[in-house]
């Protein structure tokens, strides 16, 4: 490797330099009419005026984010049709990367109170209680961690939830009213 680096990689980097100032000298000179007058202006080789206003070079482009993809695709989503739906998942989506400490929390949960809480008594548990029930430093440190996962979890997709309902015998629930009311 070293060798090969000395013998052919060495030599081209040092003259790089050189090479990108000649290629650059040469399309300036060049006097064809198929001349890039946006280079030459910004590389200020043509005379502008201080009245001149450039709207391709000056313009305001708002910055590209994941709201503003989606607004530009509300008008074009017949056009992606897929895409536009993706968008608009995106929370949802997003919040998979919790998935894991989600599943270990409710995993911790299961350990310690599976067949060993009534329902009443577990509607009156804090989480307090419970983090107090936990031997170690670690597995305290790993709760709260996984704790702070279903919250981050929570915040993503509970604008979601509003959406949603469910069937069941008598009609229609919406699932966010039913789960704020209890």
């Amino acid at each position: 490797e070293n060798c090969f680096n000395v013998a052919y990689i060495q030599p081209i980097l040092e003259k790089l330099d050189c090479c990108i100032q000649d290629a650059t000298k040469q399309l300036l000179e060049d006097n064809t009419k198929e001349q890039d007058h946006l280079y030459y202006t910004v590389y200020e080789k043509v005379a502008i005026s201080p009245n001149t206003i450039l709207p391709h070079l000056w313009s305001y482009r708002p910055r590209i984010t994941l709201d503003h993809l989606y607004q530009i695709l509300q008008t074009e989503k017949k056009d992606f049709p897929i895409l536009h739906e993706l968008l608009k998942e995106e929370p949802v989506l997003r919040a998979t990367q919790y998935l894991p400490g989600i599943v270990k929390l409710q995993h911790q949960l299961y350990e310690l109170y599976h067949r060993k809480l009534d329902f009443p008594e577990a509607n009156q548990m804090k989480i307090t209680t419970f983090a107090e029930k936990l031997e170690t430093d670690s597995k305290r440190t790993e709760f709260h961690s996984n704790l702070q996962c279903v919250k981050s979890a929570w915040e993503l997709v509970k604008d979601k939830l509003k959406e949603y309902t469910f069937f069941v015998d008598n009609g229609t629930i919406d699932f966010f009213t039913t789960l704020i009311n209890q």
